[in-house]
């Protein structure tokens, strides 16, 4: 699933979606255990903008009110939104791999959620040279040079260098990842967390305070949106029912609860495109102390 501060394209045949270039750039050897996904985007005639809950962090080119693009980090995103397309020219967004947030970006992730800092907050004047380098790539391509490929280069070298310096915490990148996996079973519902540390041999207190701190969400609140992207991923394909079944709802009435919460729409509007009206991107950042 493909999800942008400007530009998202849930799966399935909704009509109104923008989507991402399927040309777009790969994650190089050097990014792939930092970053696991990147998409370019293009605006187009479509009215609606969806982003979709997100448990990951991301890194996202945009245009500011005054059309210069800025470079914003977005934390996990608990609650779908819904935006105007404003025609921006291009956009990218590079996903950080989950657990991977605190150490390549240098913040506490709780701090993220829900929010977008701009990257010179994080990184200081490495982060201000990035920012004005972006700028200054995005403010050529609208007058016809090169496209968002070229924003990306700027951005995963930078990364790259910033992965050089990075400590890590490698026991604690192992530990996050087998408790993602035990939480994202390919069908079905998700153990109990109780269940998950037991396989791992630490507490369900350890487990919940390394999720606060490496992924920004309590482990209920990861597993309550990564099924929900499980069903966006599948929705219009099948029944709701076995939809929900195989992502591990209870059963249909709990996917529409969950669905409406994190959505603001049920499933049958959503996939209608009986959306909420569109609201502007937020424009105030949060400055992370």
């Amino acid at each position: 699933m493909t999800v942008s501060v400007s530009a998202h394209r849930p799966p399935g045949p909704a009509p109104w979606l923008i989507g991402a270039d399927p040309a777009g750039p790969q994650v190089d050897a050097g990014l792939r255990p930092w970053i696991d996904e990147v998409a370019v985007f293009t605006g187009g005639s479509r009215q609606t903008v969806v982003q979709a809950p997100d448990v990951a962090s991301t890194l996202v080119v945009r245009s500011d009110p005054r059309g210069r693009a800025e470079l914003i980090v977005t934390g996990p995103r608990t609650r779908g939104t819904y935006h105007p397309a404003d025609g921006a020219p291009v956009c990218f967004r590079m996903r950080v791999r989950t657990g991977g947030t605190r150490a390549l970006l240098g913040a506490p992730v709780s701090d993220l959620a829900d929010r977008g800092t701009p990257i010179e907050d994080l990184w200081g004047a490495a982060g201000r040279r990035l920012a004005e380098d972006v700028a200054h790539a995005y403010e050529t391509h609208r007058t016809g040079a090169p496209s968002g490929n070229r924003l990306f280069r700027q951005v995963a070298e930078a990364l790259r260098e910033r992965t050089r310096a990075v400590p890590g915490d490698p026991a604690a990148g192992r530990l996050v990842g087998a408790a993602v996996r035990a939480l994202t079973p390919a069908a079905g519902p998700a153990p109990r967390l109780s269940v998950v540390a037991d396989r791992l041999g630490v507490s369900e207190r350890y487990l919940r305070t390394l999720f606060a701190r490496e992924i920004g969400l309590s482990p209920k609140h990861f597993a309550r949106i990564a099924r929900l992207r499980r069903v966006l991923m599948q929705a219009g394909t099948r029944q709701w029912a076995h939809l929900a079944g195989d992502a591990g709802f209870f059963d249909q009435a709990h996917l529409i609860t969950d669905f409406r919460a994190l959505m603001g729409v049920s499933p049958g509007a959503y996939l209608a495109g009986r959306l909420p009206a569109p609201a502007p991107c937020l424009r105030t950042v949060t400055r992370v102390r």
